[in-house]
């Protein structure tokens, strides 16, 4: 896990942890940093990555060991963050779907040369 913090951050970028150490703990330990992030930073955009995967041709989702990751993470960051759900979380707009499709709750559709996510309220 790599967080790296400016003063007044609009964006943190959050590593969640890399292909070959995605073990409960690591994703436990990614999800209360992003809980103390998103109280520390109230307006901050958060983008949540996992690192390892990109030689990948598939979409993260497609992948049984990320798509699990972020289930993992999501899981332990609805207990950080009582009463909420994903839409509160102030993540990037992209990594809102990515996290909605591991989720099994976004619906993509082919986009020119990508994927164009919906996420349901």
């Amino acid at each position: 896990m790599n967080l790296e913090l400016p003063e007044e951050p609009d964006h943190i970028v959050l590593v969640i942890g890399e292909r070959g150490d995605l073990t409960p703990e690591r994703l436990r330990a990614a999800a209360k940093a992003f809980v103390l992030a998103f109280h520390a930073y109230p307006v901050a955009c958060f983008v949540i990555v996992l690192d390892g995967f990109d030689d990948d041709i598939r979409e993260v989702w497609e992948i049984p060991e990320a798509r699990e990751a972020f289930r993992v993470f999501a899981h332990y960051v609805a207990n950080g963050l009582p009463g909420t759900t994903i839409h509160d979380w102030r993540l990037d707009p992209v990594y809102l779907g990515v996290l909605a499709m591991c989720l099994g709750i976004g619906v993509a559709k082919p986009y020119r040369d990508g994927w164009t996510i919906e996420v349901p309220e």
